[in-house]
């Protein structure tokens, strides 16, 4: 079933703003953070608990892929675009990654560990609850 090429074409440019703009936002967060560390702003309640390379990670990533899409637009068959659709997500898993371990050494690694496994077993939810 070939939906035509236009339609691929609006879902490509429709992911590729989508994740630009995601890499926007977190280019916006990371300004934030930087302001608050100038300002020597230390308030628990706006802390951000991501570090600066983590976010950069996030925020590359994101670019990346972004640019990704809108260059599969104009070229399905790009071996770069292919490269870049795969090394996009990589950063953003190595943020993930590297956020956890973070996670894991401010409330213990079993706790991350059991709401990894709460949140991927619904029937353990419904046992549970």
């Amino acid at each position: 079933m070939d939906l035509g090429g236009n339609l691929r074409t609006y879902a490509y440019a429709m992911w590729g703003a989508t994740w630009l703009t995601a890499s926007l936002g977190v280019f916006f967060v990371l300004a934030r953070k930087e302001a608050r560390l100038e300002q020597r702003d230390r308030s628990p309640r706006t802390e951000i608990h991501a570090s600066f390379s983590q976010l950069t990670l996030v925020a590359g990533g994101t670019l990346i892929y972004g640019i990704s899409f809108l260059g599969l637009m104009a070229d399905q068959e790009s071996n770069l675009m292919g490269w870049l659709t795969l090394i996009g997500p990589s950063l953003i898993a190595v943020a993930i990654i590297s956020h956890v371990e973070h996670l894991s050494l401010r409330v213990g690694r079993p706790a991350v560990i059991l709401d990894n496994r709460w949140r991927s077993q619904p029937d353990l939810r419904a046992t549970i609850c």
